[in-house]
């Protein structure tokens, strides 16, 4: 992917027209389409509110399919949220307490007590 590419995708993306991208930069509408069209590169300063804009670095805005860009980001929020609510939880409760164990033999005492009777009776 190159800029022209990228910066059609993340405009459209966006819900953006050329003119209110336009508007953003403070350039023609014409710079835009020419710019989307390969005719025509943006000044670094522009570059650089374009990436501002859209959250990217330039290297993702100039060299890379910002559609992969995009999923990355977004399968990095996702984790990063999975993450959070990990550790938001309560620890799992691994000890077993006195009370559990006295409950389980009190079990297993009657389970006992019930099979002696049975082979008595």
């Amino acid at each position: 992917m190159n800029l022209s590419d990228n910066l059609k995708r993340i405009r459209k993306e966006n819900n953006l027209s050329q003119e209110q991208l336009a508007d953003k930069l403070g350039v023609s509408r014409q710079s835009v389409s020419k710019w989307e069209s390969g005719q025509a590169y943006p000044e670094m300063d522009k570059v650089l509110q374009l990436c501002q804009l859209f959250n990217l670095n330039i290297d993702e805005l100039l060299n890379q399919n910002i559609k992969d860009v995009n999923n990355k980001k977004q399968a990095k929020n996702t984790f990063n949220k999975f993450l959070e609510r990990k550790k938001a939880e309560k620890p799992l409760q691994t000890k077993v307490t006195e009370k559990e164990i006295t409950v389980e033999e009190r079990r297993t005492s009657i389970r006992n007590t019930l099979k002696i009777n049975k082979k008595v009776n």
